[in-house]
C-alpha cells in the first residue's frame, strides 16, 4: 500500500560529475573515485559509443550521476540512482502541483516504492470519484533519474480501488523540460479530459470484450503492464465476455494484492476503461 502523506516532498540529491582516469574489466567500470553500479554500468558504456575508448567519452562529455545518502551491498554511503547528460532538468513539481492546484485544493500525496510519489486533486463534483494527478517516476522525491519522466492523468475511484489513465502522452513524458506557460496549456486540456471521465465511466459499462481479444492484447502488452504471472491471475478470474467496466474493476481490484507491479495495473485498468477500442483491434 502506498503511504499517504501530508505534504510535497523534495530531497536533495548528491550530485557527480565523472571525471578522471577510466578503468573496464569487463564487469565493472570505475571513474576516477566512483565504481558505478551494476544497473547503471550499461548506460555508461552506451553513452560511450562513437568514442575511440571509454577514457575519451569521459573528457569529451558531460555525464552526471544522480543519488542519495543510503547504504547498498557492494557500494559506498551513496546510492547512485541515475545517469544524467548536462541537458537533465530536475522534475518541476512546484510549477505543476501550482498549476493542478488551480483546479482543485484537495490534494492527496501517495509515496510509492523508490521515492517515487503521487499528487492527486480531487475534481469538484464528482464526490472524491475522479481526480487529476501527477506521478513523479521513480526517485522523482529526488528530482528523477533521467529513466522515468513526469506524467499527468485521471484517476477513477472504483469500490475503493483505483484506475488511472495517463493524459497526453508526449506532453506527460518531458514536461520537465516545458515552460510554466506550456504546463498550464497541459493541466488544462487535462482538466478538460477529467470533465469527461464520469461519462466515459458510464460508457464502458456497455461495451463488450471478449476473453480471446481480452488475452490476446494483454500478451501483447504484457511486459508495459506488469509482466505475464500478474495478467495471467487476471485471465484466470475472467469467464467468457465481460463490460469494459466490470474488467476494469477486476483489474484494480487485483493490483492491491500486486504490489510490486501496482501501478502498472492501475494504468492497465484506466486504460480499459478509457480506450477498450484498443482491445477490440485484437478481435
Amino acid at each position: 500500500m502506498p503511504k499517504i502523506i501530508d505534504r510535497v516532498p523534495t530531497k536533495k540529491p548528491r550530485i557527480e560529475r565523472l571525471a578522471g582516469n577510466v578503468s573496464y574489466d569487463g564487469e565493472r567500470v570505475r571513474v576516477g573515485e566512483i565504481t558505478l553500479p551494476e544497473h547503471l554500468t550499461a548506460k555508461f558504456l552506451h553513452r560511450c559509443e562513437g568514442y575511440d575508448t571509454l577514457q575519451d567519452a569521459v573528457d569529451s562529455k558531460e555525464m552526471y550521476l544522480r543519488g542519495k545518502k543510503e547504504q547498498k551491498p557492494d557500494q559506498g554511503p551513496t546510492y547512485w540512482f541515475g545517469l544524467v547528460s548536462e541537458q537533465f532538468r530536475p522534475i518541476s513539481v512546484g510549477a505543476v502541483s501550482v498549476a493542478l492546484g488551480r483546479v482543485s485544493r484537495d490534494c492527496t500525496v501517495k509515496y510509492f516504492h523508490k521515492d517515487r510519489f503521487q499528487l492527486h486533486y480531487e475534481v469538484p463534483g464528482n464526490s472524491g470519484m475522479v481526480s487529476i494527478f501527477m506521478d513523479s517516476g521513480e526517485y522523482g522525491l529526488y528530482g528523477g533519474n533521467g529513466e522515468t519522466a513526469i506524467k499527468l492523468g485521471v484517476a477513477v475511484v472504483q469500490e475503493g480501488n483505483v484506475a488511472t489513465y495517463n493524459y497526453g502522452e508526449n506532453n506527460s513524458r518531458v514536461i520537465h523540460r516545458i515552460t510554466n506557460d506550456q504546463i498550464d496549456e497541459v493541466v488544462a486540456g487535462l482538466n478538460e479530459f477529467a470533465a469527461q471521465a464520469p461519462e466515459r465511466r458510464e460508457q464502458s459499462k456497455s461495451i463488450v470484450l471478449g476473453r480471446v481479444e481480452v488475452e490476446a492484447y494483454l500478451t501483447a502488452h504484457a511486459r508495459q503492464y506488469g509482466g505475464a504471472n500478474a495478467l495471467r491471475s487476471i485471465l484466470s478470474g475472467m469467464n467468457g465476455s465481460v463490460t469494459a467496466y466490470d474488467l476494469s474493476s477486476m483489474v484494480s481490484r487485483e493490483a492491491q494484492s500486486l504490489e510490486s507491479v501496482r501501478l502498472r495495473m492501475e494504468r492497465l485498468a484506466g486504460d480499459i476503461m478509457f480506450q477498450p477500442d484498443k482491445i477490440r483491434e485484437y478481435q
